[in-house]
């Protein structure tokens, strides 16, 4: 083969290397951290900025490893103007800001992929978001927020993981361990972060709630069954409610000839009085 020019043999591949024109001296650099893909480069497009990297000046040419909340391309790229590295999406980091650290030397960012949510806070189709009552993610990924299970959620948002979610308020601990709604006539104001469990204390006597799953003693505001009247008393014999009254709404009365006992709940249990012994027109034999 011919005789190769004596510059060419100066002209091997080395890191910064910058094309070499045929004449006999050195070859300059492409720039800091800037490298060629081969031996022998004679133009000076044929330099590159590495995988993971990205210039931060173009004149004199700086390269630099993308790091805090940026990334570069999974492939060396050529070293143009726009080469640098691009910061990831609003509320979206890279590990080394997650860890509050220094970026190692084996670790490249190059892609999006690099960018992650923090502790409390989900990756959706638009942009990142702090999780919600009633969710939560442990952060440092890519996924969505976790809804906690039924019965549960969180007592504020931001929540990291399931061991923080609580009982939610109008439900209580059942004695199988799984969560249970609230019944009428009682309420729960749900757990806390120090006492996850929960249970459900009833109305004051003669008082009950108008619908199930109720979260405050404020929502103890109508007569229990068997109760009327202002201060939701006791049904008197010969009344009854059903529940559901507003204070001060006075229990029914029975039909005409039956009463009840105290307390009757509905009118069912309103029976027909005692006939007078005159008026029997049952055969005594029949009793």
């Amino acid at each position: 083969s011919a005789e190769q020019p004596a510059w060419h043999a100066r002209c091997a591949h080395i890191a910064h290397a910058l094309p070499c024109t045929p004449v006999d001296r050195p070859c300059p650099q492409c720039g800091s951290g800037v490298t060629t893909a081969a031996e022998g480069s004679v133009s000076k497009d044929a330099c590159l900025v590495p995988a993971g990297w990205g210039l931060t000046s173009f004149n004199p040419m700086v390269a630099a490893p993308c790091e805090k909340d940026s990334y570069g391309q999974e492939v060396d790229r050529v070293a143009v103007s726009n080469a640098r590295c691009i910061a990831c999406p609003t509320n979206m980091f890279t590990l080394d800001t997650l860890e509050n650290r220094t970026r190692n030397s084996t670790e490249w960012y190059t892609s999006e992929a690099a960018c992650l949510v923090k502790p409390g806070w989900g990756a959706t189709s638009t942009t990142p978001q702090e999780c919600p009552l009633g969710t939560f993610n442990e952060g440092k990924n890519r996924l969505p927020c976790q809804q906690c299970e039924t019965g549960f959620t969180t007592v504020d948002v931001g929540k990291n993981s399931s061991a923080q979610c609580v009982v939610q308020a109008g439900w209580q601990m059942a004695a199988d361990g799984i969560p249970a709604p609230c019944d009428k006539g009682s309420y729960s104001t749900g757990g806390t972060e120090l006492a996850p469990n929960a249970t459900c204390d009833a109305c004051d006597a003669g008082y009950s709630t108008q619908v199930d799953e109720s979260t405050a003693a404020a929502d103890c505001t109508v007569c229990a069954a068997g109760y009327g009247g202002d201060g939701c008393a006791q049904c008197t014999y010969g009344f009854f409610s059903s529940g559901g009254a507003l204070v001060g709404d006075d229990c029914s009365a029975c039909a005409v000839g039956s009463t009840s006992k105290r307390g009757a709940t509905h009118s069912q249990q309103c029976y027909s009085t005692l006939i007078d012994a005159r008026n029997d027109v049952f055969n005594p034999a029949n009793d």
